[in-house]
This record gives structure tokens, C-alpha cells and sequence, in this order.
């Protein structure tokens, strides 16, 4: 359904009705305070489900669960976290991989934003932002976790790129957090790669940045723990790359098509897995320059 029409860059929100729908913190294994260090204390309180009843944290999944199917209202044009950062996505439909954006307007709304990520046939469809803000008080891996793209404070977040990655794609790897909410919205559907007949069906990703196109092709889905140690950025070596590669290729939740080289950029999709305490699902991506 070609022509245009209004995305919501608060899509993340999927109208959460009084931030009644759960989620879990999509931190990454490694948390870093302010100067890069590690920050246990900070990995801890980021490991603990986003709950909207601070009184009532340990909830069982069941009852999340629960609320979050009976608190799904229906989708209306007058809720205020939609309509406070309204954004043109141009000539797109969900299966559209060649849609482009207004990125002039997106980065008037906000300085942060990085992109627009998109899984076609999926919930996946959000804008990303840059934990390395150009802003003080936003920067970091902490303020997006509960702020949506316009800044207004709501639990689900905006899916953001780890601020230790910086603002230019440089890293060999480049790690982008999103909630699992249990509304099946932010990056829930990312979860399932867990089946292989998932990527059998969704082989390809599209990343739009104000500087071009990315193409993001699966290779792995790896389930671990917020202290799995599981985040690297950069490698003293092409083989320890290719070894840090290897070690989510060969315990992957499915068998990809696609192969990596010591030359390759790889995106790493982290998202919470309530499978266990503390779980966590990666998707491993190779990314590749389109346009």
C-alpha cells in the first residue's frame, strides 16, 4: 500500500495505556559507567524486568503476561504519546525495502537519531538513536531505556545503539538494544529466531541512516544471560574476530545462509529472553552497505 502516510516515530510506544504493558531491559552483558569502566552495579539494576508497578517487581511472567493481553487498547489517534513526535516516513509499506525517510525532520525532533531500523513482516519497524547523545544528560546506555524518540518518559524505550560504539559505524561490531515487550512490540519478534523457519522467512533487515543503506543479514541467534560477557566491539586481530564470530555461529538457534569474512561489520540485536533468570537473545547480523 504505496503513497504516503504518517509514521510515528513513537511507534516504540504501540499506545502502552498508562505504561501498563511490561518489558525487560534490553542492556547489553557489559554495562559501563560514564568513563567506560564497568559498572556492576548499574549491570544489575539494568538485568531487572521494566515493571510499570514499582511496588510489585516481582510479578510472575504468567500475571505480566496476563496484564499485558488485557491492557492492549485498541490503537487511537488521541493518545499524547503518539502524536508528540510525529514523523513522515514516505512511500512505504511494511514489505517496502526501498522506502526512504525524512531525515531532516527526524533529526529535528531529535540530534540522536541514527536511523530507522525495519524487519520487513514484523513488528520491527523503529527508529534508533545513539546512546552517545550529543546531549549530557541523555548520554549513555541508561536514558533511552525509558524515553521515548521525543523524550517522553514511557517504559518501553527507544531502540538505541551502545554508546561505546560512538555516532559513526566504525566498530567491527555495532551492539543496538531494544525492550522485549510482552505486547509483542519493540523487538519481541526479534526473539524468534529461535525457529528456523523464522529466518527461513526474514533473511534480511533494513537499516536507513541520514548517510545511506544497510542491508542486515542474519547469521546467528544466540540465547545467553545479562552476565554472559557477550559484548565486544573491537578485535586485536582478524582471527579473534572470526573467533568471537564463531562462537555465536556455532551455538546458533537456526542455520543462515550467509557466510563472514575477517573484512565484515556485524550488528549485534540484544533483547531480554524470559526463558531464564536474567536471559537474553542476540541476533547476530552481517552488515552491508546497500546505497
Amino acid at each position: 500500500m504505496n503513497g504516503k502516510r504518517v509514521r510515528m516515530a513513537v511507534m516504540s510506544a504501540v499506545i502502552l495505556s498508562a505504561l501498563a504493558v511490561s518489558g525487560c531491559s534490553s542492556e547489553g552483558s557489559v554495562s559501563y559507567n560514564e568513563s567506560g569502566e564497568k559498572a556492576d552495579d548499574v549491570s544489575a539494576s539494568l538485568s531487572t524486568p521494566v515493571t510499570s508497578d514499582t511496588t510489585n517487581s516481582s510479578e510472575s511472567k504468567e500475571t505480566q503476561e496476563q496484564t499485558s493481553s488485557e491492557s492492549k487498547p485498541a490503537v487511537t489517534s488521541t493518545n499524547k504519546a503518539e502524536t508528540t513526535a510525529v514523523t513522515t516516513k514516505k512511500d512505504t509499506d511494511k514489505d517496502d525495502t526501498t522506502s526512504t525517510l525524512d531525515f531532516q525532520k527526524l533529526l529535528e525532533q531529535n540530534p540522536d537519531c541514527a536511523g530507522w531500523l525495519t524487519l520487513p513482516n514484523s513488528n520491527v519497524d523503529y527508529p534508533v538513536v545513539f546512546g552517545a547523545s550529543t546531549d549530557e544528560n541523555k548520554y549513555g546506555n541508561s536514558y533511552y531505556l525509558d524515553h521515548l524518540f521525543d523524550g517522553t518518559y514511557n517504559l518501553s524505550g527507544t531502540v538505541f545503539i551502545d554508546y561505546n560504539n560512538g555516532r559513526d559505524f566504525s566498530h567491527k561490531n555495532t551492539v543496538i538494544y531494544g525492550h522485549h515487550m510482552l505486547n509483542d512490540s519493540m523487538f519481541a519478534d526479534i526473539e524468534k529466531y529461535k525457529k528456523q523457519s523464522y529466518y527461513d522467512s526474514h533473511k534480511e533487515m533494513i537499516f536507513q541512516t541520514p548517510n545511506g543503506t544497510y542491508k542486515i543479514y542474519p547469521i546467528a541467534g544466540y540465547s545467553t544471560t545479562g552476565t554472559g560477557n557477550y559484548v565486544q566491539y573491537d578485535f586485536g586481530s582478524d582471527s579473534e574476530f572470526l573467533s568471537y564470530v564463531d562462537r555465536f555461529v556455532s551455538a546458533s538457534t537456526f542455520k543462515s545462509d550467509e557466510t563472514i569474512s575477517a573484512t565484515d561489520q556485524i550488528v549485534m540485536l540484544s533483547t531480554c529472553s524470559y526463558d531464564v533468570e536474567d536471559g537474553r537473545y542476540v541476533l547476530v547480523g552481517k552488515l552491508v552497505k546497500a546505497s
